[in-house]
Formats: C-alpha cells, structure tokens, sequence
C-alpha cells in the first residue's frame, strides 16, 4: 500500500512541469487498515485520524493537473 500527501503531488507536477489544478481525497481510514481494537487505542487512533485528516494524507486522491 502507497500513502500520498498534498506535498507530494506539489514535487510531483513540479518535476513534471505541471500545474496542480484540483485535489481531492477521502482520506485515509486508519480504523480500516487497524481493524477493530480496544477502546484506549481507538481513542489514539482518532487523534491520529484527525492529523491525517488535516495534513491531507491519504491512499486515494483524485488530481487534476494543466500541462504548462
């Protein structure tokens, strides 16, 4: 499994002299990839979640690139 972050793609259009027009993602599920677990870890994990959440990371983008 790959994991991607908003930075990524940045470096990435970069490199490929592309413009980074439109990103989106659902985010990453850490519940799906964990599976189910105790109540002490579920709580860690949901904090965790909520960093994913915000800094964008994901397995799952949808990108939308303009050749310059």
């Amino acid at each position: 499994m790959f994991f991607f972050s908003k930075l990524f793609f940045k470096i990435y259009s970069k490199k490929l002299n592309l413009k980074l027009i439109d990103l989106e993602t659902n985010g990453l599920d850490l519940q799906t990839v964990i599976g189910p677990t105790g109540k002490s870890l579920t709580k860690k994990i949901l904090l965790l979640q909520n960093t994913i959440d915000e800094l964008k990371i994901s397995d799952h983008f949808r990108v939308v690139f303009k050749k310059l």
